[in-house]
C-alpha cells in the first residue's frame, strides 16, 4: 500500500445507540417507582397498626379501672352489710350463721377487688408498652407505674396516646433523606 505524497486529515464519526433494549430501563424505573411505594405503604400499614394497638391498650386500661371501681362498690356494700348484720346478730334478730355467710362474702368482694386492682395493673403496663418501644426493661415500666400512681392513665386522652406512641416507637420515625 502506498501512502499518499501530500498528507491529509481524516474525520470518522460514530453513533452507536441500541435500537431495542427489551424495556430494560423503562422496567428498572418502574421497579424503583413500585419499590418506593411499597416503603411507604408499609410505613403507612405500621402506623396504623401502632394506632390499633395503642387504642386498644387504652380501651383496656379504661375498662380495668372502671372493674376497680365496680369492685371497690361491691366491697363497700359488702363491709355495710357485715357491719349490719352483726348489729342484727348482737340483738338476736339473725342468727350467726348469717353473719358467717356475709363474712364470706366480703372475703369473695376482697378478692375480687384485689383481682380488679392487678388487671388494671397489667392493663396499665400493657398501655405503656404499646406506647413506647417493646423492647424495653420490664424494671422501667415499674418506675413509670410507681410514678403514675395506681390508676392514672399515663395520657389524657387517646389521641394524646397515640400520638406519644407514633413519636416514641423507633419502627415509625421515618428516615432522613440525606
Amino acid at each position: 500500500m502506498d501512502t499518499p505524497a501530500r498528507s491529509f486529515a481524516d474525520q470518522n464519526i460514530t453513533l452507536m445507540m441500541p435500537i431495542f433494549t427489551g424495556g430494560k430501563l423503562g422496567e428498572q424505573v418502574k421497579s424503583a417507582n413500585d419499590l418506593a411505594s411499597a416503603a411507604s405503604s408499609s410505613q403507612e400499614a405500621k402506623g396504623l397498626s401502632v394506632t390499633e394497638a395503642v387504642s386498644e391498650a387504652y380501651a383496656s386500661a379504661l375498662y380495668q379501672a372502671s372493674l376497680v371501681s365496680a369492685a371497690q362498690a361491691r366491697l363497700d356494700a359488702e363491709n355495710e352489710q357485715v357491719q349490719n348484720t352483726n348489729e342484727y346478730v348482737k340483738t338476736g334478730r339473725m342468727a350467726p350463721a348469717d353473719l358467717l355467710r356475709e363474712e364470706a362474702e366480703q372475703a369473695d368482694a376482697k378478692e375480687g377487688l384485689i383481682e380488679a386492682q392487678n388487671n388494671a395493673a397489667l392493663a396499665l403496663v400493657d398501655l405503656r408498652a404499646q406506647m413506647e418501644c417493646l423492647n424495653h426493661r420490664k424494671s422501667r415500666y415499674l418506675t413509670h407505674w410507681r410514678r403514675w400512681g395506681r390508676y392514672f392513665l399515663p395520657a389524657a386522652d387517646l389521641d394524646t396516646a397515640v400520638s406519644l406512641a407514633e413519636s416514641r416507637r423507633p419502627e415509625l420515625v421515618r428516615p432522613h433523606k440525606g
